[in-house]
């Protein structure tokens, strides 16, 4: 099956492809869900990145999981960890219920050019009710025949995110844990301390959550003097050439 040349001549191209369907009344035993970590919910959106190196941490409180999970560990089987063009790093920190690290997973040097894997060193592991996230994502706008580039957070190819994705199961309620954009009835009512860093036009109408969100917030922006404070833990980048660039993929580790 598949594509294929259709009477000669005429070029014209015939298609029997299809999909299979098998149906069973045999129930799975756990639904699989995703978790989005960082700024999960574009609480960013629209704010511009400052010139030069810089990283952003965001925050996921232990209340999420603790009010979220119905009381279910979570085990996660695969991730995938999302920012574009200007990323450089993206680490998370796992800390249990009693604020010790659990573990720390990091793509130490990204490249948005390769593919995402959605299974690798940073998956197969449990996460406990009362369990919190960090998620920081350091990048770096470079300057352009001189004149530096105007990067923003968004939803569009050319624009900027920091998005830990976390394939789990059980499936559990929760879908988002991030800031939230700001609404203006939550700017009035000082609910947000996270509008101060949006401009106007990014105050967009939401719902405080969404559907399936929990509440985390922006922590920090930490402004760098040189590329070379980006915190990278360790290793260099693969040898191995992705395909479609022959430029190095970005090395993916747990500490």
């Amino acid at each position: 099956g598949g594509l294929r040349e259709g009477e000669r001549g005429t070029g014209a191209l015939l298609d029997d492809s299809g999909v299979t369907l098998y149906v069973t009344q045999q129930p799975r035993l756990f639904d699989a869900g995703m978790l989005q970590l960082g700024d999960a919910q574009f609480g960013l959106v629209e704010q511009q990145l400052p010139f030069g190196s810089s990283a952003y941490k965001f925050s996921c409180p232990s209340a999420c999981s603790a009010g979220h999970f119905g009381g279910k560990t979570l085990t996660v089987y695969a991730r995938a960890m999302h920012m574009r063009t200007h990323g450089e790093r993206i680490v998370t920190t796992l800390r249990n219920r009693n604020g010790s690290v659990a573990r720390r997973d990091a793509v130490d040097y990204f490249d948005g050019r390769a593919a995402e894997p959605l299974v690798g060193s940073g998956a197969s592991f449990q996460v406990q009710p009362g369990a919190s996230f960090s998620t920081e994502c350091a990048y770096n706008v470079r300057a352009d025949n001189g004149r530096s580039e105007s990067v923003v957070f968004g939803h569009a190819e050319g624009a900027e995110t920091c998005v830990d994705n976390l394939y789990y199961f059980p499936r559990v309620k929760v879908q988002a844990c991030g800031p939230l954009r700001p609404t203006s009835k939550m700017v009035k009512m000082g609910r947000l301390s996270a509008a101060v860093f949006l401009p106007p036009s990014a105050q967009h109408e939401v719902q405080p959550g969404g559907e399936g969100g929990c509440h985390g917030r922006f922590s920090k922006l930490t402004r760098l003097e040189q590329l070379a404070d980006i915190r990278r833990g360790w290793g260099v980048p693969e040898s191995a050439p992705h395909p479609s660039t022959a430029q190095p993929a970005w090395h993916y580790g747990r500490r």
